[in-house]
């Protein structure tokens, strides 16, 4: 009986426990709660913190109060746009950042936006950032105080490593005729700062100093794009061997007419392009006539007069007469032989 009595105390303590954690998780779940966010930097970088809310029952209006650490801290800006819309900032430090509507909102997310810059001098550490406000100054329409609990941040300020840089080299890029290049140098990745060598010693000032300016571009021979004729001109450009951009265009003149072989005809004017053409003749081959052994072709010309040899039809005349000539005397001949046989006989 009393182990049994044990028992049921100890099942009792533990679902007690269980009850009261469940309780306490979802009261926390459903507080409403201010928040700043948690930043890092290094000397002389401007770092954000944004004020958010969360679980926000209803509200008509807010004001708050950020603080800081102005030995570390020194404030540039506060953002205009909020979740709840426009805000109002009064600055100085502790800062007033405030909103009022017409009506509850129940909007969660951002308050406002601040921005710092840490301080050149400022020295290795963690910087709270802190939010107050006035209970009368968080309220809903019925001018009923609303409660939320903070959460303030921190601004870390990070060392910088001035003897020991974190050293990322950039390789050299040789310079195009479509893009620049540059020299070889580092970067440190801990305080931002440019280097001409791997051990942090030279630092480069000016950033534009490591920059190749664009190469020139390798204009090409001349490219026929559309050849000439006699009655269209043509086209032609160069063009980078490298990159391929055309650098330069011009017109191909059209071609001259081809001129006749061997017209030796001139202008008296000297413009040889207005030279008249020779008709060619149509005039089939020449006949000579042989009538009365006079030859005369139909100009009226003898055929001496054209050339200072014999033509063709002045040869057949001559060889047929020589013909008749050796006929007649091999008949002669034929016949006294014949006569000579008789007597003989």
């Amino acid at each position: 009986m009393k182990k049994k009595f044990i028992k049921v105390i100890s099942l009792t303590v533990v679902l007690a426990i269980i009850l009261v954690g469940a309780v306490v998780q979802i009261s926390a779940a459903d507080t409403s709660t201010m928040s700043l966010d948690n930043a890092s930097g290094y000397a002389g970088d401007n770092v954000k913190i944004t004020l958010t809310c969360s679980n926000n029952p209803g509200i008509n209006g807010w004001a708050v109060y950020i603080s800081y650490d102005s030995s570390a801290l020194e404030l540039v800006s506060v953002d205009d746009d909020s979740t709840f819309g426009a805000i109002t900032t009064r600055y100085g430090n502790p800062i007033r950042v405030q909103w009022y509507g017409l009506d509850d909102v129940t909007v969660n997310g951002k308050m406002a936006g601040i921005l710092f810059k840490i301080k050149d001098n400022a020295t290795p550490g963690d910087y709270p950032i802190t939010v107050t406000y006035d209970k009368d100054e968080v309220v809903n329409q019925k001018e009923q105080n609303v409660e939320f609990a903070v959460n303030n941040g921190i601004v870390t300020v990070k060392e910088n490593k001035v003897d020991n840089h974190d050293l990322k080299k950039v390789d050299a890029q040789k310079a195009t005729c479509t893009k620049e290049g540059n020299i070889e140098y580092y970067v440190c990745d801990g305080c931002g700062k440019w280097f001409s060598d791997a051990t942090g010693t030279f630092e480069i000032a000016d950033h534009n100093s490591v920059i190749i300016k664009k190469t020139a571009h390798t204009p090409s021979e001349w490219i026929e794009d559309k050849a000439a004729t006699e009655t269209d001109k043509g086209s032609q450009h160069k063009e980078c061997t490298v990159c391929g951009e055309v650098l330069e265009t011009k017109e191909i003149p059209v071609i001259e007419p081809t001129k006749p072989t061997g017209d030796d005809s001139t202008d008296p004017s000297g413009d040889e392009d207005t030279k008249p053409t020779a008709k060619p003749t149509t005039q089939g081959p020449t006949k000579v006539s042989t009538d009365n052994n006079n030859a005369t072709l139909p100009n009226g010309k003898t055929p001496s007069a054209v050339s200072g040899t014999v033509k063709t039809g002045q040869n057949v005349i001559v060889f047929t007469i020589l013909g008749v000539m050796l006929l007649s005397v091999v008949s002669v001949y034929v016949i006294g032989s014949l006569k000579k046989r008789k007597r003989n006989n």
